[in-house]
């Protein structure tokens, strides 16, 4: 768990079906992986280490996982647990609204507003990694690496991950080649530290999560299906930062997962608490466990399927958008999202470094930038 020392972020994903709530998955983090200096190359190649530790993005891995679960006893002829996915296993339900908890601002644009004239800035880059003595607005932002690292992070901020489930949906490529449909977030709730933030930080998720999305699908010629935002003051008792230091610890939970077992991680190694960063245990959370659980519960020829999946071709559509703002010779606009067989089209199937994320920083400078400066203001 964590220590009355240190803070964490919460994030969860609920299901909503007439009237009726129940809880899917439930992650705490707010750091990520980091390469030792001079391992970049085997560390970016390792599939069995989670990249990416931060809440928001546990949390998506573990309704994953749970739906990967629920497949496997589906076509087993037993009764799915997460009520998602028809009892044929065929296309995902209509009638259940997802809706996401996170307790702090999502690392990236989303954290960038104004309180009584003092900004909170994001620790999160631009790609080209200049350092901002005003932060832009509406820009793609990848979390920062360790300072002694050979290689930057090319880890996405969870801002711009919200932002691309808002198109491509949560489930991923690995689920879209065995069920029809999309999973999308019908709501999204940041917490906030206090009231005095309450409607700045529900506007900066608006505008870094859903306008952002909004802009993206018109350019693609989409017709997405975006979330509501609100904030809430209602946060766990860990997530207070005030004279804390972020947890080196991760943890998630989802249904059908007994309480007992939940999945507890280093964030710094990617790799289950009680493992070395030699140690050839793995997550079950790791794209490696993941796309293996796809593989052992599809019904033959999954490969073929998923590399013609529609979610597959629309991630690498997005990716490339949110890549317009790199510079040309940057590693990810190299290497398209998505390419490679054994790899999730969203998460750190990407050959990645990321790295200890602060989550923000207060700071006076005005932000300047592409989006209407009047558009994250509290009125």
């Amino acid at each position: 768990g964590v220590r009355d020392t240190d803070w964490t972020v919460v994030a969860g994903i609920v299901a909503e079906e007439r009237g009726s709530l129940r809880v899917l998955s439930v992650a705490s983090g707010c750091k990520s992986a980091a390469p030792a200096p001079g391992a970049e190359a085997a560390f970016a190649r390792d599939l069995c280490v989670v990249k990416d530790a931060h809440a928001e993005v546990l949390a998506r891995r573990g309704l994953r996982k749970a739906l990967h679960e629920d497949l496997r006893r589906l076509r087993s002829g037993e009764p799915g647990l997460l009520g998602l996915v028809e009892d044929d296993a065929g296309s995902f339900r209509k009638s259940v609204r997802l809706h996401m908890y996170t307790s702090s601002s999502p690392c990236g644009d989303a954290s960038i507003y104004d309180v009584d004239g003092v900004w909170t800035f994001t620790g999160a880059k631009l790609p080209d990694w200049r350092r901002e003595t005003t932060q832009l607005l509406g820009k793609t932002r990848l979390k920062p690496a360790r300072s002694d690292a050979a290689r930057r992070s090319t880890s996405f901020s969870c801002t711009d991950k919200l932002c691309r489930w808002c198109l491509t949906g949560l489930e991923g490529a690995l689920l879209s080649a065995e069920v029809r449909g999309s999973l999308f977030l019908e709501s999204l709730v940041v917490g906030a530290e206090d009231d005095r933030r309450v409607r700045a930080v529900a506007c900066a998720a608006r505008r870094g999560v859903v306008d952002r999305a909004r802009h993206a699908a018109t350019e693609l010629g989409l017709a997405p299906r975006l979330p509501r935002v609100a904030s809430t003051t209602v946060l766990p008792r860990q997530c207070r930062q005030a004279k804390k230091k972020p947890s080196h610890l991760a943890a998630c939970w989802w249904l059908g997962l007994d309480s007992r077992d939940v999945e507890v991680l280093v964030a710094a190694t990617g790799r289950p608490l009680g493992s070395t960063k030699q140690s050839s245990r793995r997550s079950r959370l790791s794209t490696a466990a993941l796309f293996e659980e796809a593989v052992s519960s599809s019904q033959g020829g999954y490969l073929a399927r998923k590399a013609s999946a529609p979610t597959a071709d629309l991630a690498r559509a997005v990716a490339d958008f949110q890549l317009r703002d790199f510079p040309a010779d940057h590693p990810l606009r190299k290497r398209p999202l998505g390419t490679d067989a054994g790899q999730d089209d969203d998460d750190d199937g990407r050959r990645r470094h990321t790295a200890k994320q602060p989550r923000t920083t207060g700071g006076t400078a005005a932000v300047v930038g592409e989006v209407p400066l009047a558009s994250c203001l509290v009125s």
